[in-house]
């Protein structure tokens, strides 16, 4: 089970997969960006009942959409590599940088990141903004939180 490995070796692991993660989401933005920008003329041809300055304004508010996107993920990717700069604290309740073992799931409080599968548990990494976040914030192990009409006990706060 996720509890049995080293508790700051988990932190670096999991906080090493957010990364990852993120980096990934970053990459898939540039990647789409970059797409539309090259692709620019072919995409801009006129269809059915749509003039070209129509498909140009339709063609850069999704760039603009990808690019607000991007934005958003690095300033996550921030967050993430600032919290893996200050990975030696430790956590003994629920709070910003704190990996939460539930009977459920084990959570990252750090950045909204795509949940995935670490050592066959999943893993949540939710932000501090988050209805989740603001349900535990602040309990300790042991102690139990109501998320969607369902009670979850904290088995560990590290």
């Amino acid at each position: 089970m996720i509890v049995q490995v080293e508790k700051k070796e988990l932190r670096e692991q999991i906080m090493n997969a957010c990364i990852e993660q993120q980096q990934l989401l970053m990459n898939d933005f540039s990647q789409r960006i970059k797409t539309l920008l090259t692709n620019q003329d072919q995409q801009n041809k006129p269809d059915e009942g749509n003039s070209k300055r129509e498909v140009i304004k339709q063609h850069f508010d999704e760039v603009d959409l990808l690019s607000d996107a991007l934005i958003f993920a690095q300033l996550e990717m921030n967050r993430l590599q600032y919290l893996k700069s200050v990975n030696h604290m430790d956590h003994n309740k629920v709070e910003l940088g704190a990996i939460v073992i539930t009977d459920v799931n084990t959570i990252f409080v750090s950045s909204m990141v795509d949940p995935f599968r670490f050592h066959g548990e999943n893993v949540l990494c939710i932000s501090t903004e988050s209805t989740l976040f603001n349900k535990m914030k602040g309990k300790k192990k042991g102690e139990m939180f109501f998320h969607d009409k369902e009670a979850h006990v904290i088995r560990d706060v590290f």
